[in-house]
């Protein structure tokens, strides 16, 4: 058994030389939210009726595709405003929105300078400006807590379930055990978990769904509680950065494959981290059946409720 975990410790090492890198890289651009203001200086007395968000590769915007609606990303609009969210906008975009008078208005091409940027969009007669007038958190501020959550939090993560791994090898992994090593779980967790929520609600809901499931079926089947909320805590914090990151890094078109292949590798890879660390009260059939529950669970309300 000793063998067989030091093959599993050394891939584990392997990650933490390469996430920190990709996602310091995947969270230098601005994202992932814009808001959209329409005003109607002319008088018209139009509403929106339809819009679309063009994503374009270059200022030229000469080839385009349009936001996709995908869980919580997409173009939302009301009488007179609209949201974009998206896991990873281009650089360049273009609105374009049908009014109730009958007539289609495209915008001039315009960038995104601030995480959550707000924009003043002028109805013209037959076009539309966009503006960028302000936004939310600084560009520079989410670089650095990314680089942080990436270098930090990310490893210690990481280094701290090897050691609930190796520990449980030597048979100490109950919590009385190893009692310092859980609670230092939860201090690293839950600043990352307020940091984290910079970026948006996405890792935060699920841990949230995915902590309450575990609560009950472990309060259900009377088992150790501490230490399967804390594992589970920390698997989703090692395994949901990667693959939001992988998201904001794929096109429109292969996202949905991103995500169904990533859902999969995250949900064998936190079933494995859970049994290893557990395996004294779950078996490992038990450990992969309780993670296909928790991450269908996080990913249906995920999607359901678009956030």
């Amino acid at each position: 058994m000793r063998r067989k975990i030091h093959w599993i410790v050394l891939p584990l090492f392997l990650f933490v030389l390469w996430f920190p890198q990709q996602a310091a890289l995947a969270d230098m651009g601005p994202k992932p939210q814009m808001d959209f203001e329409i005003v109607d200086k002319a008088g018209l007395g139009v509403t929106i009726q339809q819009a679309e968000l063009l994503e374009c590769d270059n200022e030229a915007c000469l080839n385009s595709s349009t936001l996709e609606d995908f869980g919580p990303q997409g173009l939302y609009c009301q009488e007179m405003e609209c949201s974009a969210w998206a896991y990873g906008f281009k650089d360049f975009h273009r609105l374009v929105v049908t009014f109730s008078d009958g007539v289609v208005r495209e915008s001039n091409v315009f960038g995104k300078q601030y995480f959550n940027a707000r924009y003043r969009v002028t109805i013209q007669p037959d076009s539309l400006l966009v503006e960028e007038v302000r936004g939310g958190l600084n560009p520079l501020l989410l670089a650095v807590v990314g680089v942080v959550i990436a270098v930090l939090f990310i490893p210690a993560i990481l280094v701290l379930i090897i050691l609930l791994i190796v520990r449980q090898e030597q048979g100490k992994g109950s919590f009385q055990q190893s009692k310092a090593f859980y609670i230092f779980g939860w201090l690293v967790a839950l600043p990352f978990l307020a940091l984290s929520a910079l970026f948006g609600w996405t890792l935060l809901l699920t841990e949230l769904i995915e902590l309450l499931l575990i609560w009950v079926y472990i309060h259900w089947r009377k088992r150790p509680r501490l230490e399967a909320l804390t594992v589970v805590l920390l698997a989703n914090l090692l395994t949901q950065p990667p693959l939001l990151v992988a998201m904001q890094a794929s096109s429109a078109q292969f996202l949905w494959l991103v995500v169904v292949i990533g859902e999969i590798l995250i949900w064998l890879f936190e079933a494995l981290i859970f049994y290893l660390v557990l395996r004294k009260s779950y078996t490992l059939k038990e450990a992969i059946a309780i993670n296909l529950v928790l991450n269908l669970a996080s990913v249906l309300v995920g999607l359901w409720l678009r956030v």
